[in-house]
Parts: structure tokens; sequence; C-alpha cells
């Protein structure tokens, strides 16, 4: 059974509910905008990044939600026993969506990037993706690094894309998804507390921002 996603200190986790829930708004608003994009243009990269940036966001919520929901629990246990099988309940739930979703997210975004798309190819992925983190002995550790086998593919897509069409946004939106590739890699090979933890945030928030000044670039084209 996991722990905490991320091993830290209550005043941090009121902090993360917050950065949790901007993540969630920013993510599920770059959904609606692909969306759109892909209203216009018919391109099945639009649409497959649309359906990542909302599963994504709708794993930022879910997390923010049982985050609160916890946190409560633990004020209202300041006056009476502690109910510790709710606790944990609360929290395995939580994680569990909450890793599913993000996978299924990296997993959609990942399958934009394919040459050959088809349904079950993405079904497999995301099968085999879960089936791991599920089954396996250490499924946090399991998750990070699946999501950085994920990320990095996502990286060398756009790294390719980059070399062959150099400007501003394909820059951008590479420098973006590296600095979520970073951002996992240091809660996977370094630490899930403390100040590791809030370098992943700082990493998390540059790239949505990146990628919230790419679509800039893309409106004032």
């Amino acid at each position: 059974m996991p722990t905490n996603l991320y091993q830290i200190d209550s005043i941090i986790i009121g902090y993360d509910i917050i950065l949790q829930l901007l993540f969630a708004f920013i993510t599920i608003f770059l959904s609606w905008y692909s969306y759109k994009i892909y209203k216009i243009t018919c391109q099945e990269q639009t649409k497959f990044l649309s359906l990542g940036f909302f599963l994504i966001g709708i794993a930022y919520t879910i997390l923010s939600v049982f985050n609160f929901l916890i946190i409560e629990e633990l004020l209202e246990s300041i006056s009476r026993i502690v109910h510790l099988k709710e606790i944990i309940l609360l929290n395995t739930i939580g994680l569990y969506a909450h890793m599913s979703l993000m996978i299924a997210g990296l997993v959609a975004l990942t399958f934009m990037t394919f040459k050959t798309k088809t349904i079950r190819s993405l079904i497999l992925l995301l099968a085999i993706s879960l089936i791991a983190i599920i089954f396996s002995k250490s499924p946090l550790e399991t998750f990070f690094l699946i999501s950085s086998i994920l990320l990095a593919g996502i990286v060398y897509f756009f790294t390719k894309n980059c070399i062959k069409k150099r400007n501003r946004k394909t820059k951008t939106i590479t420098l973006a998804f590296l600095f979520l590739l970073l951002g996992n890699l240091v809660l996977l090979l370094i630490s899930r507390s403390g100040i590791y933890y809030l370098i992943y945030n700082l990493f998390e928030a540059v790239a949505y921002l990146l990628i919230l000044y790419n679509l800039y670039l893309v409106r004032k084209r």
C-alpha cells in the first residue's frame, strides 16, 4: 500500500492544495483550447493533446480534493481519537485515482507523438502502465518511473521537431516538457520530501507557464 505521494508536512500540503488546483485550472484550460484548435483544424495530434491535458487536470483536481479531506480529517482528530483507518483509506483512494488519471493523460500525450495511431496500441500502453503500478511492491516509485519514461518520449519527439523547425514555439514547448521530466526525475532519483518537493513544484509551475506562453504565441500568429 502506498504512503503519501509526497512525504511532506501539513503546512506544505496546505500550500500544495492551492498549487494543485492552479495546475488543474491551467491544464483543463489547455485541454479546452486544444479542443477548439482540433474543431477548426481536425488534426489528430491536437485531439490527443486535449484529451491528455484534460485527464491530467482531473488528476490534479482529485488529488487536491483528497488532500483537503485528509487535512480536514487530521484537524478533526485533534479533539478526538485519530481515525487512522479513515485517513489511510482516503489517502489510498486519492493516490490511486491520481496516479491512474495522470498516467492516462501522459499516455494520451505520448500517443500523440506516434506516427501510426490505433486505439488498440493506446489501450495496450495504458493497460501495461496501470498494471505495472497496481501490482508493484513500490507503486509510487513505479508511477514516477513510468511517468519519466513517457515524458522522456514526449521530450524526444518535441526535440526532433525543434531541430527541424527552429522557432520560439517549438523551443518553448520542448522546454516545458523538459521541466516536467526534470521534476519527475527529482522525485524519482533523489527524494520526495522537503526542499526536493518544492523544487518539483517549481519545475511544474515553470512548465505550465511555458505551455501557456506557447498557446499565446500560437494565438498571436
